[in-house]
C-alpha cells in the first residue's frame, strides 16, 4: 500500500483479503482489476474501515478475513473504557513474566518426576495440554551448579501460576489458549499469571478460550497468522472481566460452571467445527458479559470460517462444505 497525497486522502481504508495468491501474472492482473472494481467475488473480500481509526491505531482488519470480525474485535477491545468496573486489561489486574527463558535452560535442567524442583507446563502442540483443566507435563530441578542456590529456586517459583496462557503455537492443530490448575506451576510454552485464585483462574480460562477471547487474541498475536506468538505484553493486553469489580461475583458463576462442565473433556482442535465444549463457553461467556447469545454464536461461524493459512491456498471451511 501506499499512503495517498494529503489533500486527496479519503475518509475510509480498503483492507484486501485474498483467499489465495494469485500463481501467475495474469491472476495478479486479475486480482488487481477486481480490486480496482470493487468486487473480489469468491476469491477475497473488502474490508473498508474509518480511517480515522486506523490513525488511532486499530488495525483489526489486518487479522480477520472480514469486516464483521474486526468489528467485533473493537467492541471487545473498548469494554475496558466503556465499562471499567466490570472489564479490565489483564495485565492491570494481575502480573504476568514469561518463565520460558528460564526453566530448561542452563541454570535448570529437565527431570524426572520424584527430582523434581519445579511443576511445569512445558507443551503447547495439540497433544500438550488437551483440557481446559491444565495437566504437568514437565519436571525441572536446578542444575548442579545452581543446587545450593535459594534464590535461585525463589527467583522462579515466585513466577508460578494458576492461569496459563500459550507463548506460541499453531492454530490448526491446537486446542486451548488458556489452561487453569489448582496450584501454581511454571511454564516453558506457557506464560504464567500470578496471583491468581483458583476460582478465578478457572473461570477466566472459560473467558480466554471463549470465542470472544480468541478473537480478542488474534489482534494482540504476533508472528503469523498460523502460528501467532502470544508475547507478556500482548497478553497484558486482553481483556477480561474485573475480577476486582463488585459485579465479578455474579459475572463468574455463569463460567465457573462452564468450567465445572467441560473442565475434564478433551477438546478438539480449532479447526474441528461445532465443538459441543465450545458452545458451552460461548454461553457462558454471553451470559457473563451480557451479550446476546446469537451474537456470539455469530463470532462463533465466522470464526469457523476464518482460513488457516498454511503456504498454500486453502478455501474456507464453509466453501469447502459445499
Amino acid at each position: 500500500m501506499r499512503r495517498k497525497p494529503h489533500g486527496n486522502r479519503t475518509d475510509v481504508v480498503r483492507f484486501i483479503s485474498l483467499v489465495s495468491r494469485p500463481s501467475s501474472a495474469a491472476e495478479a492482473a486479475d486480482a488487481y482489476s477486481r480490486i480496482c472494481g470493487g468486487d473480489l467475488g469468491d476469491s477475497g473480500r473488502i474490508c473498508e474501515w474509518p480511517r480515522v481509526r486506523v490513525e488511532e491505531g486499530d488495525w483489526s482488519p489486518a487479522v480477520f478475513y472480514g469486516a464483521e470480525l474486526a468489528e467485533a474485535c473493537r467492541q471487545l477491545d473498548g469494554l475496558p473504557n466503556e465499562d471499567p468496573r466490570r472489564f479490565s486489561r489483564l495485565g492491570d489486574l494481575y502480573p504476568v513474566n514469561t518463565t520460558r527463558q528460564t526453566v530448561g535452560q542452563s541454570r535448570w535442567v529437565w527431570c524426572d518426576e520424584k527430582e523434581a524442583e519445579v511443576l511445569v507446563a512445558k507443551s503447547a502442540s495439540e497433544s500438550g495440554q488437551m483440557r481446559l483443566q491444565g495437566r504437568i507435563d514437565g519436571w525441572a530441578k536446578r542444575a548442579p551448579a545452581q543446587r545450593e542456590n535459594q534464590r535461585e529456586l525463589d527467583s522462579l517459583t515466585t513466577k508460578a501460576g494458576r492461569l496459563l496462557i500459550a507463548n506460541s503455537q499453531r492454530t490448526n492443530t491446537a486446542r486451548l489458549v488458556a489452561v487453569a490448575f489448582d496450584s501454581p506451576v511454571v511454564g516453558y510454552a506457557w506464560t504464567p499469571v500470578q496471583n491468581v485464585q483458583i476460582e478465578d483462574a478457572q473461570a477466566l480460562a472459560v473467558w480466554l478460550n471463549s470465542t470472544a477471547g480468541y478473537v480478542l487474541l488474534r489482534k494482540y498475536a504476533s508472528r503469523t497468522i498460523d502460528w501467532p506468538m502470544y508475547q507478556p505484553s500482548a497478553i497484558k493486553q486482553l481483556v477480561v472481566p474485573n475480577t476486582t469489580g463488585k459485579h465479578w461475583k455474579r459475572m463468574r458463576q455463569p463460567l465457573l460452571d462452564a468450567y465445572r462442565a467441560t473442565r475434564g473433556s478433551t477438546v478438539p482442535q480449532y479447526r474441528e467445527p461445532d465443538a459441543e465444549v465450545r458452545s458451552v463457553w460461548d454461553g457462558a461467556v454471553a451470559s457473563a458479559a451480557g451479550i446476546p447469545a446469537a451474537t456470539v454464536v455469530r463470532w462463533r461461524e465466522l470464526m469457523e470460517n476464518e482460513p488457516f493459512i498454511a503456504g498454500r491456498p486453502s478455501p474456507i471451511r464453509s466453501e469447502r462444505s459445499k
